[in-house]
């Protein structure tokens, strides 16, 4: 691990040396994401230009027990204490961030928290928590009837799952070229990891008259009118506004030919509000149509999920698997797919 105090001084030599945002391996060849939204900043070293208490941590030689084994590129930069920060200069104008990140978790498995600011400059342009209730995952070292990761720590199990991911729009645009800095508020001796910053314009929310198809309906309600209202209106194009909706149960689409659509996957967010320590509320999340013709864009989807077994259904089911412009957040979410019931 290496350490780093730089002086103030120092910044306007540090800026040249500054590697920018990175390139994935397939993008010369036009396979995989290639028309991402998104540009990537490493949190590693001679990526960033650090001030404060930075440490580096990596996982060379590979180490799974190690923190930086499930870094991108085994490498990540921890903020030791308030006021350390990295940053970059911007590539590409941007007004929303995606922060991978880890925190340790508590000795009873319910997480820890901290806070960061987001800056250009001497201005902050957003402030949010940083929570690591949803990453850690404990996994049996030896053969015991415990199949499946839990949420409990124990010297008996492997900690695996130790990153999440935040995201947060901006009250205002970093413009191309100018300095994006990511710096730490909380106290405390627990660090704050950074793998990596994801940055991008978000664009202005979607409105009811953005959507095309004449045989559409707004949403007016709470989360918990979402699913009444959905059945109410069979077969129609369901505009959802910006705003956080927590949904109590997982939504079903019933009718053949009804669509979901919010404001953007930035400024439309289901939340799906069911306990995440109870196994059996687990099938409470998630969108499924068994229908033809069902559509879902434009949404970012949130689940309080943390445990995995086969069971635990989050998936968007339609036979006509039309979707779109959909954001997940929760690490296991990410094992969503887009699936066809036959």
């Amino acid at each position: 691990m290496k350490k780093y105090f730089l002086l103030p001084a120092l910044v306007a030599a540090a800026f040249p040396a500054m590697s920018q945002s990175i390139l994935f391996a397939d993008d010369a060849l036009g396979r995989g994401y290639v028309d991402r939204p998104y540009l990537r900043y490493e949190a590693e070293e001679g990526s960033v230009a650090t001030i404060g208490n930075v440490d580096f941590i990596n996982a060379d030689p590979y180490d799974q027990a190690s923190l930086a084994s499930e870094a991108s590129n085994l490498q990540a930069a921890q903020l030791a204490a308030a006021g350390s920060y990295i940053e970059w200069k911007l590539d590409a104008d941007a007004d929303a961030l995606t922060i991978r990140f880890s925190l340790p978790d508590a000795a009873d498995g319910s997480g820890t928290r901290q806070r960061l600011a987001v800056m250009s400059g001497s201005k902050t342009l957003g402030e949010i928590e940083l929570d690591s209730y949803w990453a850690w995952q404990y996994t049996p070292k030896t053969n015991s009837s415990e199949k499946y990761p839990d949420n409990t720590p124990d010297p008996s199990k492997f900690a695996r799952m130790r990153f999440d991911e935040a995201r947060l729009v901006l009250s205002e645009t970093i413009a191309k070229g100018s300095v994006l800095r990511i710096e730490r508020l909380s106290d405390g001796a627990d660090p704050m990891t950074i793998d990596f910053v994801e940055a991008e314009m978000a664009g202005k929310p979607l409105t009811f008259s953005d959507i095309t198809n004449d045989n559409k309906v707004e949403f007016t309600g709470d989360g918990a009118a979402l699913q009444a209202f959905i059945n109410a209106n069979p077969g129609k194009t369901i505009f959802i506004p910006a705003g956080r909706y927590e949904i109590p149960s997982q939504i079903e689409i019933r009718a053949e030919g009804t669509r979901l659509s919010g404001a953007g996957m930035w400024h439309t967010e289901l939340f799906f509000s069911a306990s995440s320590d109870n196994p059996r509320t687990y099938s409470r999340r998630g969108i499924v149509c068994s229908q033809n013709n069902c559509g879902v864009s434009d949404i970012a989807k949130i689940a309080t999920f943390l445990n995995y077994s086969p069971n635990t259904v989050n998936t968007y089911k339609t036979r006509a698997k039309k979707a779109s412009n959909l954001s997940n957040d929760r690490f296991e979410p990410a094992i969503m797919a887009i699936r066809s019931v036959d």
